[in-house]
């Protein structure tokens, strides 16, 4: 393992010098750009690696972002990828701790904690979070007193509801886990202006596209059920509900379109390409790093709120619907 004096000597440079140069602070001494430009291609060259825990006791600061999540499958793990490349572009590394419950919730953030992050960004607000005096910057369930980025849901809403009365679907059956975060606001039919009715299916906690397959199976066997025109939900629930569809002989595209939201790699690659709503991870994360180096340069500065509007992508899974003959 390389060290500075091996890069001094490489430089032909002091040992104060390297030191200075690599903490980015060569003009303390007088070191010129040259010099210090030289001393950096040394460090390059040999493979020097800094020791974090040094430069974090010199410096009071850690170099390090807490990212608290809910789960890793679905489009948080396209956020945590994203994240995790753009927090490395400005210089910072990635700690992500992720939570089921309340309880879990709570273990992460003292985890995080504990690992002096310089900064956090988290799902949803917490008493622990509240009483830190570590920037947090909130995406999804957003506090209104504090920095947050998160999906327009609203133009999310109003872009479906567009879709659903261009391609003439009358019936639409609405999959969500609605006792959860947001997802209690996601209602297309304050849209709907008259023109298609929504119906509701509630879809349990955890694994959304088992959870989906099990309330689809209940669903899809009642004798009562008159089938939708539209079903929409997540990517990981349209799919879900799409694979019992297929298993009890209901045509899709054919006789119900589907609508999904997340634009995962897989609905592109469906048996049935998704139509999906793109959420625009690197957005999402440029966003959400850009609000937390303003608040780590400026602790009191005013709160921001970012919205990131999503992309309707349209595929084969929402065709026009056929029109009884006359």
């Amino acid at each position: 393992m390389p060290t500075i004096k091996d890069i001094a000597s490489d430089a032909g440079v002091s040992f104060s010098a390297v030191s200075l140069a690599l903490n980015g602070r060569a003009s303390v001494i007088g070191i010129s750009e040259a010099t210090a430009k030289r001393i950096h291609e040394s460090a390059e060259k040999l493979g020097y690696k800094p020791h974090l825990m040094a430069r974090a006791l010199r410096s009071g600061k850690t170099r390090t972002i807490g990212v608290l999540m809910p789960v890793v499958y679905g489009i948080y793990w396209q956020h945590a990828a994203a994240l995790q490349e753009e927090a490395r572009r400005l210089g910072y590394f990635t700690i992500f701790s992720f939570w089921q419950d309340k309880d879990g919730e709570d273990e992460a953030v003292k985890a995080l904690l504990a690992r002096q992050v310089d900064a956090l960004i988290s799902f949803s607000p917490s008493a622990l979070l509240e009483k830190s005096k570590v920037p947090v910057v909130y995406y999804s369930n957003p506090d209104e007193k504090r920095d947050y980025v998160r999906i327009d849901y609203d133009s999310s809403l109003k872009q479906s509801a567009e879709l659903i009365i261009r391609k003439g679907y009358k019936k639409v059956l609405n999959c969500r886990c609605f006792s959860t975060g947001n997802q209690k606001t996601i209602d297309i039919g304050k849209y709907a202006d008259k023109k298609f009715t929504v119906e509701k299916l509630e879809i349990g906690k955890g694994n959304l596209y088992l959870a989906a397959s099990k309330a689809a199976e209940e669903y899809f066997s009642s004798p009562n059920t008159e089938i939708p025109d539209l079903v929409t939900g997540t990517d990981e629930i349209v799919i879900g509900i799409a694979n019992v569809l297929r298993s009890k002989g209901i045509k899709v595209p054919e006789n119900l379109a589907l609508l999904g939201f997340d634009n995962l790699p897989e609905s592109e690659r469906f048996w049935v390409p998704l139509s999906s709503f793109d959420t625009g991870s690197k957005k999402f994360a440029a966003a959400l790093c850009e609000l937390l180096m303003r608040r780590l340069e400026n602790p009191a500065a005013e709160n921001t709120h970012i919205l990131i509007e999503p992309q309707l992508i349209e595929r084969q899974s929402t065709p026009y619907k056929k029109q009884p003959s006359q």
